[in-house]
């Protein structure tokens, strides 16, 4: 026993090692540091329960339960597993300007709230929350005083990542829409809410087990065990329900963060990679969820955005690329499934069918101007934004001929600047060999650089220039150092 004290004891100090390492590197954001900080208090208080253990002698020491150093060393093995996005955020692996507006945004929502932001070679973007674990972890050690060991600490520790093949492509973070959903969901407690209706009708279950039944589950499924697919299909059915929920506040979420850009970046990006009427447990039809996205908008008043009564050339082109654009996603979304899916996900389908009306009033109770972008604030900005990015400018104010700057615009302004812009420009696109392809990413490479620069500068006023009413707080704002 002393021997598995003392290397476990070991393990602890290297982690501590490793964290101490962590904490000298350089962030674009501070909440990195920060949680590097957390896991070494947590991680010392593990080597300290492991210290005491190894200075026992004789029958203290042989009263020593294997189970405890166990619990200890399975703890720290957990800790330093959750080091891994600390690591994964360095300075060099994350573009300063993405950091800026995803965590000012989470911040604005819950001023506990701070982001990690690190690149993956899955091509994906995902959402955890780390709070919860890491107190699940140290209530398992026990001890006295455990909560005492996270105060002074965030509530909520928000993990996004994205893909690494990406990491310069400022406009499909608009996906990141969906990812701060998650967390919006996570700190309103959206999903909990939609499930006390009842929205999984019982007879449906009925309908699949006939289903799987007519598709051949006759032998694998006899009469005598009819009960039990019953229960499989039931199981199943309610832990997709409430995954399908999540991910659906989410995309409504998605939808009042950033506006049109949200379904423009889900749309640039899941049908590349998953059939549209094919769902899993843990997602719905990536055709329900454009839909939902859609039906949205307009009912924020998004898509009638586009069909208003021009004001100049550009905003003409803008507005007729957009609408064709619109009514292109709307003929997908209302085009027939290529296949009837699974049987097992009709009861989770149609709950999460009824569950959107309930969703939309959900989070439209939670949607304020603080956080959310509007069809007002696009009206305003999005159009003379795309005029900069016409002539090259990065489109981080709008001119003012009374004044020496700018008017101040939003961040979705920027980010949705963008997307019409590319919008407008796809539209023109004739692609016939391999030169036309690299021209093509050539000028997405330039409009990226250019709502990076907008980004960042626009940070810059906000640090040297006075205030209105409107723009940020410094609490709401990301701890981040600014690019050299």
């Amino acid at each position: 026993m002393e021997v598995t004290i003392i290397s476990s004891l070991q393990k602890a100090l290297a982690l501590q090692r490793a964290l101490k390492k962590l904490l000298r590197a350089d962030y674009p954001s501070e909440s990195s540091r920060t949680l590097a900080e957390l896991l070494f208090v947590l991680s010392d208080n593990i080597a300290e329960r492991l210290l005491q253990l190894a200075s026992k002698e004789g029958s203290a020491l042989a009263e020593v339960q294997p189970d405890e150093v166990l619990v200890l060393g399975r703890a720290m093995a957990q800790l330093a597993r959750l080091a891994e996005p600390v690591a994964r955020s360095r300075a060099e692996n994350v573009p300063w300007g993405i950091i800026l507006p995803v965590e000012t945004l989470c911040r604005r929502v819950s001023p506990e709230s701070r982001v990690i932001i690190h690149p993956q070679w899955e091509y994906n973007y995902t959402y955890y929350e780390l709070m919860k674990p890491l107190r699940r972890i140290m209530a398992g050690v026990g001890g006295e005083r455990v909560e005492a060991l996270f105060e002074g600490y965030p509530s909520y520790f928000a993990v996004l990542a994205f893909p690494a093949v990406e990491e310069f492509n400022i406009l499909q973070s608009a996906a990141w829409g969906h990812e701060i959903g998650h967390h919006l969901n996570v700190v309103f407690g959206i999903t909990e809410h939609v499930l006390e209706h009842q929205i999984l009708d019982p007879s449906d279950i009925d309908v699949a087990v006939t289903e799987v039944l007519r598709i051949g589950g006759q032998s694998q499924f006899p009469p005598e065990s009819r009960e039990q697919l019953r229960i499989l299909i039931l199981e199943r059915a309610a832990r997709a329900t409430r995954n399908w929920v999540a991910e659906l506040v989410s995309d409504v979420l998605s939808v009042h963060v950033f506006g049109p850009a949200s379904l423009f970046a889900f749309s640039d990006i899941v049908p590349v990679l998953h059939p549209l009427d094919q769902p899993d447990v843990t997602h719905p039809p990536a055709r329900l969820r454009m839909r939902v996205m859609l039906e949205e908008l307009k009912r924020l008043g998004y898509v009638d955005l586009f069909a208003e009564s021009q004001n100049g050339e550009t905003e003409e082109a803008v507005k007729t690329a957009v609408s064709a654009e619109f009514a292109r996603l709307q003929a997908l979304c209302e085009r027939e499934p290529t296949d009837g899916g699974e049987p097992y996900y009709i009861p989770a389908l149609k709950a999460s069918q009824a569950a959107i009306p309930i969703i939309v009033e959900e989070v439209r109770k939670v949607s304020t101007e603080r956080w959310a972008c509007s069809v007002t604030t696009l009206r305003q900005e999005v159009f003379k934004l795309v005029e900069r990015l016409i002539h090259e400018i990065p489109p981080c104010e709008i001119d003012d001929s009374t004044k020496l700057t700018g008017r101040p615009v939003s961040l979705a302004g920027i980010v949705n600047a963008g997307w019409l812009y590319r919008i407008l420009h796809r539209q023109r696109l004739i692609v016939k060999d391999e030169s036309d392809a690299v021209r093509w990413q050539e000028m997405l490479d330039k409009l990226n650089e250019l709502i990076l620069k907008a980004i960042e500068l626009r940070d810059i006023r906000w640090r040297l220039l006075p205030r209105s009413s409107t723009d940020e707080s410094s609490e709401d704002r990301a701890q981040c150092r600014h690019p050299n």
